[in-house]
């Protein structure tokens, strides 16, 4: 396994909010500005259909798993 240092530990805990590094397979890192999704145009949409999505995949899950009331009460 190959490793190189590219920046100390200090330097990766004192970077400003809002920036990352990127490690990939086969590319040399790379430091990356990050913008915030929640303060883009559309933001608000994005926000309602994961929401509406959420609930979706919930409601599909409690369906599969709550029992069914076909033999409920009756004698094994």
């Amino acid at each position: 396994m190959w490793q190189e240092r590219i920046l100390p530990a200090g330097a990766i805990r004192a970077l400003p909010e809002g920036t990352a590094l990127c490690f990939a397979t086969g590319m040399w890192a790379a430091m990356l500005d990050l913008r915030p999704w929640y303060r883009e145009p559309g933001a608000e949409e994005l926000s309602a259909a994961y929401g509406r999505a959420s609930a979706e995949i919930t409601a599909r899950a409690v369906a599969k798993h709550a029992p069914t009331q076909s033999g409920f009460g009756k004698a094994a």
